[in-house]
């Protein structure tokens, strides 16, 4: 509820601030002024997440109730991981310093104007939002929204978090928002941003195992090996040897062109 009410407040002044700077400068100064402030405000508490992300690192992830599930696993995505981390690594490469900073602040800054923005700042769009398409239902004999990697079965909501990981290293590596971006941050905004605006949905899997993605993203990068972290597995289920053939997209900061983003078929061997 806390969460509404900031994101309220800060609606408000947007929309006050825009409909005022074009008719009283000093008001809209004001304005833009006062709201820069609260989103600094909120920028602080969000980075100070070094409890958050030294409680994920000990809190054992084999404690969490979703461990326990059983049946076949989800379809092989383990080369469309790869492909995703080359790809995102190409491009990345070929945008200016000014696009890139512009594509990192699509990612943390409050844009509540736009929402989509706001919210969707980057996935890998079938692990999030198409996940019945590896695993079938338990009454089938599988272990739903859930795909294998490297032989381990993981929540596909988890393995998405692999993305938010690469993303930042780059980004720090590029010197750009570096207490954003450095990888304690980077793996406490990762409970920090979910206990604040998803307090009663927080979907498949753990916190922890999410953590645990990110952090196998942000020391692989761009460029380096992925170590995948297989003590986030879900051991009672079965790994599926059966790769995924169809078509898996990820995004980052802006799905439109201000971002960054690609999509895989054919197992991750064609990019479309």
């Amino acid at each position: 509820m806390a969460g509404i009410g900031v994101m309220g407040a800060f609606a408000i002044g947007e929309h006050f601030y825009l409909r005022k700077s074009s008719k009283d400068v000093a008001t809209g100064s004001m304005m833009y002024k006062t709201i820069n402030t609260i989103k600094l405000v909120y920028n602080v508490l969000i980075a100070a997440n070094l409890g958050f992300a030294a409680l994920g690192a000990v809190w054992p992830c084999y404690d969490h109730e979703y461990r326990n599930q059983e049946g076949l696993g989800g379809l092989d995505v383990t080369n469309y991981l790869f492909a995703i981390q080359s790809n995102l690594y190409q491009k990345w490469r070929k945008l200016t310093p000014d696009r890139k900073k512009l594509a990192i602040d699509y990612l943390f800054n409050l844009k509540l104007w736009d929402t989509a923005t706001f919210f969707n700042g980057w996935d890998i769009v079938e692990f999030k939002e198409n996940k019945g398409k590896f695993a079938g239902s338990k009454d089938d004999g599988f272990c739903p929204d859930t795909v294998t990697v490297s032989g381990n079965v993981y929540y596909a909501e988890e393995v998405n978090y692999i993305l938010w990981g690469m993303i930042n290293r780059l980004a720090y590596d590029d010197n750009i928002r570096v207490s954003d971006t450095c990888r304690i941050s980077t793996l406490g905004i990762v409970t920090s941003y979910r206990t604040v605006f998803y307090p009663s949905r927080w979907a498949r899997g753990s916190n922890t195992a999410r953590m645990a993605w990110s952090c196998a993203g942000w020391d692989a990068g761009g460029a380096g090996t992925i170590i995948f972290p297989d003590y986030c597995r879900l051991p009672k289920a079965t790994p599926n040897n059966q790769p995924y053939l169809g078509i898996l997209r990820y995004y980052i900061g802006d799905q439109g062109e201000y971002g960054i983003g690609g999509a895989m078929d054919n197992g991750g061997s064609k990019t479309i």
